[in-house]
């Protein structure tokens, strides 16, 4: 038998109290319970509360007889959670900003509108001390993590927004669990409230309980006329959606007053008239919601009903694409997560600053071309304040930012942490969700994080697939995404060649982060930062004089590793770094900052030059060539001479044999011939030289048994056909 009793106190909470459900409903911790005496003050004024060890005993509580409270931290876990919305000491009032108070809503309407558009599965009843506390309910045991992080996103809100003043230590559950208490409701006029003010019953609460995750009949408990046909339709059309018609009889027992229209309801169970609304839409079930409460109201979108498939028929004459919205030309795009790699003491930190200032201020970031502008926020849990301090005024040395937006820095001593990593789950941490009210507040359209790999804690392992596909995915991305900001962060490489001896980029630079692939499959945008080899100087730049050897440590390249927007870049974009000096309080401080070069220019200048010369050089050498040269089976009078042959001829016709004492003399003689010949003419055909009726050519064959590197030459007609297949 159900056990009930009536209450004493409880004026406009008519109806029996289900005993049970209550206990079930505020299940708090066991053998331990809050007594609280307002009739006995202590002898210092202060109130009479203390702790025993003992169950609370709901009778005596609902009755008045005994006032009690408890902590819902029960074995790690918690079926509620409450925020404590007090009276100031001085004003008597509920809100710490008396402007906040809106003069057209008593006290309690304010509160509970405001609570509704917060979250409205949270509940406000009235507090002993007459002002309110508001619960928010779990309809199973949740980890005590999960829901403090939920709750304290609640009491942000109450007071940074709508300026209550909150009993911030009040607000329970702890996420350590810790021994705090809260004097629960239902005793002495402690009701809950319906969204507009007016008082619920207990079985209405419950009921509003019941379907709180149904935000239209949870706002419709208590709901008196006029109104009632309106949601009762749209409810119905709900219930049928979810196959849950048998609750009709229920939301309209829980209506404020008796609903007495019984053909109305017929019209409905038998006739079907809820049906038009089957698909009601989001906008629908807020425009029903606004209906019964008397003020606007929205759903969040976590409350939207899940939309139907859509299928977009391409090449529609009647749409137009939209342009991709990149807010750096190549790096930066909205709503996209750009990561930048390199080893440790490359400069990514660096790299990362002075493309934050670039973006703040609007200047060009190293030849790329800034679209949007906007507030920056850089996250980083490996230098202090004032080092990056130091490293954005070196970088803005002779810059200004005139743009009127702002770069704020959380820095090492925050220890931030967005995600939570356990065996088998991972969670969003108290600062993410900070972290997330922070970029709404501040409109932040950049956010740096640097590095990935520190922004996490618990059983976190880089070179998992799925915890770094879920760390990306779930929780970094969506951070640009709903925000319309761009994401860059900064990775760690597993030190793979990104360039070629040649100094073109390798295709290995896509895979050089280091870790689990799914970074590299997340990210649309990877910038790797490679340092300058001994190996590529030596290659490179040594002959041709452009970096002396002591300044070769000096030299990072920004390489394009992947870019699902844009064409990647071929070569490197060479940066040197430069020392800018910082007044500081104290002195001068010198900051290593990237600047621009014409490395890549000038090597490719000198490239051309070097091949110009080799094909003015080739045309002196076109009578040996065809000296050498034989048939092939090929046909279509092609023939081939080996470059080697060729090279070493050359070699013995230069008086400067003669002077070769030594076989290595020779050696190197002969290989200069072979470099002019493969650079005059390109590899593959890539600058083939034309005389006297015929084509010259080299190419590289691999999979030739003997002779691997071949000079061809091919009469102009049959080299000019069309090849048919």
């Amino acid at each position: 038998m159900t056990q009930t009793q009536k209450p004493q106190t409880n004026a406009g909470a008519s109806g029996n109290i289900d005993i049970r459900v209550l206990a079930q409903i505020f299940k708090s911790q066991k053998n331990k319970r809050l007594i609280y005496k307002p009739e006995q003050p202590n002898s210092d004024g202060t109130k009479n509360i203390v702790w025993d060890n003992n169950d609370i005993d709901w009778s005596k509580h609902i009755s008045g007889e005994l006032l009690q409270g408890g902590n819902p931290a029960v074995d790690g876990a918690a079926v509620y959670s409450v925020v404590d919305v007090d009276r100031d000491k001085k004003t008597g009032s509920i809100f710490k900003d008396l402007k906040a108070r809106e003069k057209d809503l008593t006290e309690q309407e304010q509160i509970c509108r405001d609570v509704w558009n917060i979250d409205n599965k949270v509940v406000v009843f009235k507090s002993p001390s007459g002002a309110y506390h508001c619960y928010k309910f779990h309809h199973k045991p949740t980890p005590l993590s999960l829901v403090n992080r939920d709750i304290k996103k609640i009491e942000r809100i109450l007071i940074r927004k709508f300026k209550y003043n909150v009993d911030t230590p009040k607000t329970l559950p702890a996420a350590n669990g810790s021994q705090i208490g809260i004097n629960l409701p239902w005793t002495r006029g402690r009701i809950a409230f319906a969204p507009t003010g007016l008082p619920l019953t207990f079985n209405q609460f419950v009921h509003r309980y019941k379907f709180q995750h149904y935000p239209l009949i949870a706002a419709a408990a208590g709901m008196n006329d006029p109104g009632r046909h309106d949601a009762l339709v749209r409810i119905a059309a709900i219930l049928e959606k979810n196959n849950k018609m048998e609750y009709l009889d229920d939301v309209i027992k829980n209506f404020g007053t008796e609903f007495t229209d019984t053909s109305y309801i017929t019209r409905i169970k038998e006739k079907g008239i809820h049906k038009k609304y089957k698909n009601i839409s989001a906008k629908g079930i807020s425009a029903a919601i606004t209906n019964i409460v008397g003020f606007d109201y929205e759903l969040p979108p976590d409350d939207e009903p899940s939309e139907s498939i859509k299928v977009y028929r391409m090449l529609d004459p009647q749409y137009q694409p939209k342009v991709r919205k990149f807010m750096m030309d190549g790096y930066l795009k909205e709503g996209c997560m750009t990561v930048i790699v390199g080893e440790p003491g490359v400069s990514k930190t660096q790299l990362l600053i002075q493309m934050t200032c670039s973006f703040v201020s609007g200047h060009e970031f190293f030849g790329k071309k800034v679209n949007i502008t906007g507030n920056a926020l850089i996250c980083t849990a490996e230098e202090n304040r004032d080092e990056v301090e130091l490293r954005i005024r070196g970088s803005l040395k002779n810059r200004t930012i005139n743009t009127g937006y702002h770069i704020d820095v959380i820095a090492v001593d925050t220890n931030l942490k967005l995600v939570k990593f356990n065996k088998d789950s991972d969670q969003k941490t108290k600062q993410f969700t900070e972290l997330e009210d922070l970029i709404k507040e501040n409109n932040y359209k950049f956010i740096g994080l640097d590095p990935l790999i520190s922004l996490q804690s618990g059983a976190f392992d880089e070179n998992n697939n799925p915890q770094m596909d879920s760390f990306c995915k779930n929780y970094l991305i969506p951070l640009a995404q709903k925000h319309a900001a761009c994401l860059v962060v900064n990775h760690h490489t597993n030190k793979i060649s990104m360039l070629t001896e040649g100094g073109i980029i390798d295709n290995n630079a896509l895979h050089a982060a280091r870790g689990a692939s799914s970074l590299a499959g997340a990210a649309r945008i990877i910038i790797a930062l490679s340092p300058m080899s001994r190996q590529l100087w030596e290659k490179q730049f040594k002959k041709a004089g452009l970096v002396k050897e002591d300044e070769i440590k000096l030299h990072v390249a920004i390489v394009d590793a992947k870019n699902n927007y844009s064409p990647l870049g071929a070569r490197p974009k060479w940066l040197r770094k430069h020392v800018e000096y910082v007044d500081c309080v104290d002195g001068q401080e010198p900051v290593a900052v990237l600047q621009d070069t014409n490395l890549s220019e000038l090597q490719d200048s000198r490239t051309a030059m070097s091949r110009e010369h080799a094909r003015k050089e080739i045309a002196k050498y076109l009578p040996v060539i065809d000296e050498h040269m034989g048939a092939t089976p090929e046909g279509d009078k092609i023939f081939k001479a080996s470059l080697h042959k060729i090279a070493t001829k050359l070699a013995n016709l230069d008086p400067a044999m003669v002077n070769c004492k030594e076989l290595k003399d020779e050696k190197n003689l002969i290989f200069n011939y072979r470099t002019t010949l493969q650079t005059g003419f390109g590899q593959g055909g890539a600058h083939e030289i034309k005389h006297n009726g015929f084509y010259y050519w080299y190419d590289y064959d691999p999979l030739a048994k003997k002779t691997h590197h071949i000079i061809y030459k091919q009469d102009i007609e049959s080299h000019d056909k069309p090849n048919i297949f």
